[in-house]
């Protein structure tokens, strides 16, 4: 596929344009939560809380496979029934903590994918992103593209939470195309790092597939279909798109 057929690149989100420090995080959130209930006269222990989450994790891991929508509203009200918090207040209190805790974790941009997004924005390549998002609502990633400086390169954004569909399913991926005006899925590439969502979705739409290894190097499972590239840095997509 050479550079002028391409009009559109969509991009997956984390371990592709951010990556997060997963054990920071869990300790941040769990740790967040156990300080205000203790503060609200609910001592709760901390490793209590990591195996309610582990819990969560594994209902939205579920949920993804089967795509089904499992948001953070919905775990949230699963945690706040499992910690018999029925007080409104400190319903409210629980779930700002919860968001909160994301801006206490290591989550961060990839310096490359930041090049990249750039030097494709500069060369009037229109930009996605197309997200499976977990239990970071997509407010909270909107924010941290735009602390990364990169948001406005970004015509347009296929949130799960948002277009209420997960991928492989063709929809999240035609909801960011047609945002950006590109009929034909041939002219455009994805960029993410999981075969069976990111490389099988965009493949089955005819799109260019490219599989990031620049975080995770997914295995994949028996019948996970590889992407047309393989990267470890953001920058080797700009040749392959034919942008020197």
């Amino acid at each position: 596929m050479s550079r002028r057929e391409v009009e559109a690149v969509t991009f997956d989100f984390w371990d592709t344009l951010f990556e997060a420090t997963r054990g920071q995080l869990r300790a941040s959130r769990s740790g967040t939560i156990a300080g205000l209930l203790s503060a609200a006269g609910r001592p709760t222990d901390v490793d209590h809380l990591e195996l309610l989450f582990e819990e969560i994790a594994r209902t939205f891991d579920e949920s993804w496979r089967d795509n089904e929508q499992y948001r953070f509203e919905d775990a949230l009200a699963w945690l706040l029934t499992a910690l018999d918090v029925g007080d409104a207040d400190l319903a409210d209190e629980v779930r700002d903590a919860w968001l909160r805790s994301y801006d206490e974790a290591a989550v961060r941009p990839r310096a490359d994918a930041v090049a990249a997004v750039r030097r494709l924005s500069d060369a009037g390549v229109g930009l996605a992103i197309v997200c499976d998002v977990s239990l970071v609502p997509s407010t909270i990633l909107c924010r941290f593209l735009d602390q990364a400086g990169i948001v406005d390169a970004f015509g347009a954004f296929a949130w799960s939470d948002q277009v209420g569909v997960y991928k492989p399913d063709p929809a999240i991926f035609r909801h960011a195309l047609d945002r950006l005006g590109v009929g034909d899925p041939a002219r455009a590439c994805h960029v993410g790092d999981k075969r069976r969502t990111d490389v099988a979705g965009a493949r089955a739409m005819g799109m260019l597939a490219v599989r990031y290894t620049g975080v995770v190097d997914d295995p994949g499972d028996d019948g996970d279909p590889e992407g047309d590239h393989v990267i470890a840095d953001h920058t080797d997509l700009l040749p392959i798109l034919g942008i020197h």
